[in-house]
């Protein structure tokens, strides 16, 4: 039920038990950090969380909404929120919430996030990955990926993007569009949902979902 969920932190190494930093949450989706302020999804709310104490500073009510899913934070301080349901890309500006994208180019959006000067997400109405500039909002498709539920995007080393499918696969997107396979985990089945990439590590860091866990993987310059 709403509430009964958590975020929890552990240390960066993976060495240690995980600890609740924020309890309350109403079943959170996706998570991103801008300045001192964590902010993550429930499906009809963007909840702000002082990053230093883990406690909640505020709950918006997102109006107008289907079911949201993920959010990206660009760097003027516009927040972006993809919504699955609706097929809409959600937008907080300085005077509140608004549908920033809908109609046929957003469908089934999943995980989003900002890369040179575009908005970018998982679009699995279609099963591509899609980008919107984030002045004009004019949209383009980037490529299509193959067959899978589009999870997790995130910008990656030397102007990749790095994408997921659910079912346990991780991508490279380079910048002429060139799709290469860095893992699966389908194999063992093993799922890749929601992921974060540590450049000075090079590690690609996720949740396998449904066994439990929290995984890394480095990635290795080829």
């Amino acid at each position: 039920p709403d509430g009964k969920q958590a975020i929890l932190r552990m240390p960066a190494d993976g060495t240690g038990a995980p600890q609740v930093f924020t309890a309350g949450m109403r079943n959170p989706t996706g998570l991103a950090v801008s300045g001192a302020s964590l902010f993550a999804v429930e499906p009809n709310a963007v909840v702000t969380i002082d990053l230093a104490t883990g406690q909640v500073q505020a709950r918006e009510a997102v109006p107008n909404v289907g079911r949201l899913n993920d959010i990206a934070v660009a760097p003027d301080g516009r927040i972006f929120v993809s919504d699955f349901q609706r097929g809409a890309i959600h937008r907080r500006t300085a005077s509140g919430w608004e549908v920033w994208l809908e109609g046929p180019e957003v469908s089934r959006p999943n995980g989003v996030c900002v890369a040179d000067g575009r908005l970018v997400w998982g679009n699995n109405g279609d099963g591509s990955l899609k980008s919107a500039d984030l002045t004009t909002g004019a949209t383009s498709t980037i490529v299509a990926l193959p067959g899978g539920i589009i999870d997790g995007v995130a910008p990656g080393p030397d102007g990749t993007l790095l994408v997921s499918h659910n079912e346990g696969r991780l991508f490279r997107v380079d910048r002429t569009g060139t799709v290469t396979v860095l893992l699966d985990l389908t194999v063992v089945g093993t799922n890749i949902a929601d992921f974060t990439y540590r450049p000075d590590t090079s590690e690609v860091i996720f949740p396998t979902f449904l066994d439990n866990r929290v995984m890394a993987v480095r990635l290795t310059a080829r």
